[in-house]
Protein backbone atom coordinates (compact mmCIF):
# COMPACT_ATOMS: atom_id res chain seq x y z
CA UNK A 1 0.00 0.00 0.00
CA UNK A 2 3.04 2.28 0.23
CA UNK A 3 1.82 4.37 3.17
CA UNK A 4 5.13 4.94 4.95
CA UNK A 5 5.20 8.51 3.66
CA UNK A 6 2.08 9.31 5.73
CA UNK A 7 3.57 8.26 9.08
CA UNK A 8 4.34 11.76 10.33
CA UNK A 9 1.62 13.72 8.58
CA UNK A 10 -1.25 15.30 10.42
CA UNK A 11 -4.44 13.37 9.53
CA UNK A 12 -6.17 16.63 8.58
CA UNK A 13 -3.58 17.01 5.81
CA UNK A 14 -4.43 13.63 4.27
CA UNK A 15 -7.14 12.96 1.71
CA UNK A 16 -10.07 10.74 2.64
CA UNK A 17 -8.52 7.84 0.76
CA UNK A 18 -5.14 8.33 2.43
CA UNK A 19 -6.82 8.45 5.85
CA UNK A 20 -8.68 5.25 5.02
CA UNK A 21 -5.49 3.44 3.98
CA UNK A 22 -3.65 4.62 7.11
CA UNK A 23 -6.64 3.50 9.21
CA UNK A 24 -6.49 0.05 7.63
CA UNK A 25 -2.76 -0.21 8.36
CA UNK A 26 -3.33 0.82 11.98
CA UNK A 27 -6.13 -1.74 12.34
CA UNK A 28 -3.93 -4.55 11.03
CA UNK A 29 -0.60 -3.68 12.68
CA UNK A 30 -1.18 -5.98 15.68
CA UNK A 31 -2.26 -8.92 13.51
CA UNK A 32 -5.82 -9.25 14.88
CA UNK A 33 -7.77 -12.50 14.60
CA UNK A 34 -10.93 -10.60 13.67
CA UNK A 35 -11.09 -7.58 11.36
CA UNK A 36 -14.30 -5.55 11.17
CA UNK A 37 -14.23 -3.37 8.07
CA UNK A 38 -17.09 -0.93 7.46
CA UNK A 39 -16.91 0.18 3.82
CA UNK A 40 -13.12 -0.31 3.70
CA UNK A 41 -12.89 0.92 0.12
CA UNK A 42 -15.44 3.73 0.26
CA UNK A 43 -13.02 6.60 -0.37
CA UNK A 44 -10.51 4.76 -2.52
CA UNK A 45 -9.81 4.71 -6.22
CA UNK A 46 -10.20 1.37 -8.00
CA UNK A 47 -6.53 0.36 -7.77
CA UNK A 48 -6.26 1.02 -4.03
CA UNK A 49 -9.68 -0.53 -3.40
CA UNK A 50 -8.57 -3.70 -5.17
CA UNK A 51 -5.41 -3.79 -3.04
CA UNK A 52 -7.46 -3.55 0.16
CA UNK A 53 -9.83 -6.32 -0.96
CA UNK A 54 -6.89 -8.53 -2.00
CA UNK A 55 -5.27 -7.90 1.39
CA UNK A 56 -8.45 -8.82 3.27
CA UNK A 57 -8.89 -11.92 1.11
CA UNK A 58 -5.25 -12.92 1.76
CA UNK A 59 -5.68 -12.45 5.52
CA UNK A 60 -8.77 -14.63 5.45
CA UNK A 61 -7.54 -17.43 3.20
CA UNK A 62 -3.83 -17.60 4.06
CA UNK A 63 -3.68 -16.27 7.62
CA UNK A 64 -7.06 -17.69 8.71
CA UNK A 65 -8.36 -14.37 9.99
CA UNK A 66 -12.05 -13.64 10.28
CA UNK A 67 -13.08 -10.66 8.18
CA UNK A 68 -16.44 -9.02 8.75
CA UNK A 69 -16.99 -6.50 5.99
CA UNK A 70 -19.88 -4.16 5.38
CA UNK A 71 -20.11 -2.91 1.82
CA UNK A 72 -22.49 -1.67 -0.82
CA UNK A 73 -20.11 -2.78 -3.57
CA UNK A 74 -21.63 -5.96 -4.96
CA UNK A 75 -18.48 -6.84 -6.89
CA UNK A 76 -16.94 -7.91 -3.57
CA UNK A 77 -19.52 -10.67 -3.10
CA UNK A 78 -17.28 -13.08 -4.96
CA UNK A 79 -14.59 -12.97 -2.25
CA UNK A 80 -17.00 -13.60 0.63
CA UNK A 81 -17.37 -17.02 2.23
CA UNK A 82 -20.71 -16.08 3.74
CA UNK A 83 -23.04 -13.27 2.79
CA UNK A 84 -25.69 -11.70 4.97
CA UNK A 85 -27.90 -9.02 3.50
CA UNK A 86 -29.92 -6.47 5.38
CA UNK A 87 -32.86 -5.37 3.27
CA UNK A 88 -35.29 -2.81 4.63
CA UNK A 89 -33.90 -3.41 8.12
CA UNK A 90 -34.39 -7.17 8.02
CA UNK A 91 -31.62 -9.76 7.93
CA UNK A 92 -31.91 -12.12 5.00
CA UNK A 93 -29.99 -15.37 4.68
CA UNK A 94 -27.52 -15.74 1.82
CA UNK A 95 -29.63 -18.33 0.03
CA UNK A 96 -32.92 -16.47 0.04
CA UNK A 97 -34.63 -15.58 -3.22
CA UNK A 98 -35.12 -12.02 -1.96
CA UNK A 99 -31.34 -11.52 -1.78
CA UNK A 100 -30.74 -13.14 -5.15
CA UNK A 101 -33.37 -10.90 -6.75
CA UNK A 102 -31.92 -7.82 -5.04
CA UNK A 103 -28.40 -8.66 -6.22
CA UNK A 104 -29.56 -9.30 -9.78
CA UNK A 105 -31.37 -5.94 -9.80
CA UNK A 106 -28.34 -4.11 -8.39
CA UNK A 107 -26.04 -5.71 -10.97
CA UNK A 108 -28.35 -4.53 -13.75
CA UNK A 109 -27.99 -0.97 -12.42
CA UNK A 110 -24.18 -1.03 -12.52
Amino acid sequence: MKIEKYAYKNPSRLSGGEQQRVGMARALINNPWIVIADEPTGNLDTANANQIIELLEYLNKEKHRTIIMVTHNLSYLSVANKKIAIIDGEIESEGSDKIKDQIKQELKNI
